[in-house]
């Protein structure tokens, strides 16, 4: 490691050091940057892997129970790769992950920056509509954090949205949705009605709102 690169790190854990800024035509300008020591991708107007979203997703997979023989993970917005850095790197569970993000730009990111060896990962770059349309799997866990910068895309918050997921969802599949919505959202009323007893939510950081089936 360089004097250069160490002195950035050092720095970082007194305020962000930008190291690239990269266009993104579906998301605008994104920027990599250190922040406390660590990598983190930004848009203008949200964090997208390894910052704020990380630390929330790192408690909604404290949620979770994981079984050895279920082994099968979709993630829908795969972004920079958080969700399966938690899974199979932090927390070493060995899953089969399946991700799925629009974005070239943010699976370019991913590939060149975080991607781990042994990290059991199958991208595909596709509208996560289009991809469960087209599936023909099923899962054992789907998590699902699609946003444009603070907005989750109106294609996901409606009654065909939560039909694709319980086609590709087996009778125990566990999902938990991060979005940004009221309780009182009609999205969220759907979510409650269609998984009935086996839904809930939580409030973390104050603006996410996770959506979760057990």
């Amino acid at each position: 490691m360089s004097f250069s690169h160490t002195l950035k790190r050092v720095l970082s854990f007194v305020y962000p050091i930008l190291l690239e800024k990269i266009p993104s035509e579906i998301n605008g300008d994104l920027e990599l940057s250190l922040q406390n020591g660590r990598l983190v991708v930004d848009s203008k107007l949200a964090n997208y892997s390894y910052g704020s979203l990380h630390e929330v997703f790192q408690k909604i997979i404290k949620k979770f129970t994981f079984h050895p023989a279920q082994k099968e993970v979709l993630i829908l917005g795969f972004g920079a790769g958080s969700i399966a850095t938690i899974l199979n790197r932090e927390e070493q569970l060995n899953l089969q992950i399946d991700g799925v993000d629009l974005d070239p730009v943010l699976l370019a990111i991913y590939k060149k920056n975080f991607q781990f060896k042994y990290s059991q990962c199958v991208i595909y770059q596709s509208d996560v509509v289009l991809y469960l349309e087209s599936c023909s799997k099923q899962y054992d866990y789907i998590f699902i954090d699609v946003f444009v910068n603070l907005d989750v895309p109106e294609s996901l918050k409606n009654k065909h949205f939560l039909e694709l997921l319980q086609k590709v969802s087996r009778p125990n599949t566990q999902l938990a949705m991060n979005t940004m919505l009221g309780k009182d959202d009609d999205f969220v009323k759907a979510w409650m009605d269609v998984f009935a007893s086996n839904a809930s939510s939580k409030r973390y950081h104050s603006d996410n709102l996770v959506l979760f089936k057990f």
